[in-house]
């Protein structure tokens, strides 16, 4: 199994992409961005100062999104097939850790714990009415990437379904007695003894900042995550 893999999931409206790119910005963490170009990439303007410009980058999994079309069969998928259909989207996957965002992944935790059983996943929790909101507020339905349509339909669809991930997310951790942690500096820095500060690029530092900041002050977002250690070892 490939052991660079780092599944990663949250439902619409979490702040998961937001949260992935402060992830992604901590260079100890190692994390491969070739899968990065401007048409895997959505910025929306609102609905305050903060929100603005925080960005869906990189390749998103799952039915609708243009990649991992299966993935809400993942379970029932061969493990080379899905490893398979993962690498091809890195324009050099030989090097870091590749971090496989999928909503879809929710469903299918055990699965993944199972097959993969050395690799971290990495979950991001907002409650439900937060989620539905804070999606909507991105652009909803006109979210240019990923699509949303095919797979969640409406409006009634796309509420039943985030209430599913974050149930099964919490089903997850509870069985494993994974803590959730607000997403903030002081997890960042308890975690991975990591600042924003590190970031050498002042450009890239604001724009993480801004990320970050406004991840602080919606106060609802929290991340938990299954085989730390096989993320981040001091």
């Amino acid at each position: 199994m490939n052991t660079n893999l780092v599944w990663y999931t949250g439902a619409p409206g979490s702040k998961w992409s937001g949260t992935a790119n402060i992830l992604q910005s901590i260079a100890k963490l190692n994390f491969n961005i070739s899968d990065r170009s401007p048409a895997r990439e959505y910025k929306h303007n609102g609905p305050n100062e903060l929100a603005k410009g925080i960005t869906h980058t990189g390749v998103y999994f799952g039915p609708g999104h243009g990649f991992g079309e299966d993935w809400d069969n993942f379970t029932n998928l061969d493990p080379a097939h899905i490893e398979a259909q993962v690498v091809k989207e890195w324009t050099d996957p030989s090097y870091g850790r590749l971090l496989v965002k999928s909503h879809f992944l929710s469903h299918h935790l055990d699965s993944v714990a199972e097959r993969w059983p050395d690799n971290p996943i990495m979950m991001v929790f907002r409650p439900n009415d937060r989620c539905v909101s804070g999606w909507f507020g991105a652009g909803g339905w006109d979210i240019s990437y990923p699509d949303y349509r095919p797979y969640y339909k409406n409006d009634e669809r796309m509420i039943e379904v985030i209430a599913e991930h974050n149930q099964y997310m919490l089903e997850f951790c509870n069985k494993h007695n994974l803590t959730l942690h607000n997403m903030d500096e002081e997890f960042l820095f308890n975690t991975f003894n990591w600042t924003v500060d590190q970031i050498p690029d002042p450009e890239y530092r604001a724009w993480i900042h801004k990320h970050l900041a406004h991840t602080k002050s919606l106060g609802d977002v929290q991340v938990a995550i299954y085989n730390l250690d096989k993320l981040y070892a001091p």
